[in-house]
């Protein structure tokens, strides 16, 4: 799939997936096109309050590396000021989780302005220990 990051932002998600697994388009490909549309509209949409481009390059260079990663969305050990589902995602070569999320809409509160939210964690030191083996 050579597609344009145009392209690549109206097709259908079960589309892109299919092209990567058949190795027709690269993860790292995937992203750089899905980060350069971020950066092209985010000034008009102002969307992302942090956006963590190395996290997420780092996330596909493991794509495309071959590591296999498994998302549990039944995860309970979090940081315990989720408001909803909260996630952890592992890797066959660690029982550490590589990275942890969820919803967090109350978590603003403190701060005096709760709003709904999601993140997530990814635990760089994990990532690179399963990709150095």
């Amino acid at each position: 799939m050579n597609a344009s990051t145009q392209e690549l932002a109206f097709a259908p998600i079960s589309t892109v997936a299919e092209s990567v697994r058949k190795k027709e388009l690269s993860p790292v490909e995937l992203v750089r096109a899905s980060l350069a549309r971020i950066e092209a509209l985010d000034s008009k949409l102002n969307s992302f309050y942090t956006l963590f481009r190395d996290d997420v390059m780092a996330a596909a260079r493991a794509a495309e590396a071959g590591v296999e990663i498994s998302v549990d969305l039944a995860e309970l050990g979090g940081f315990n000021y989720e408001s909803g589902l909260a996630f952890a995602a592992f890797t066959s070569g660690s029982p550490d989780a590589i990275a942890r999320g969820g919803r967090y809409d109350e978590v603003g509160a403190s701060f005096g302005r709760a709003r709904p939210a999601t993140g997530f964690t990814l635990y760089l030191r994990q990532l690179a220990d399963v990709l150095a083996y």
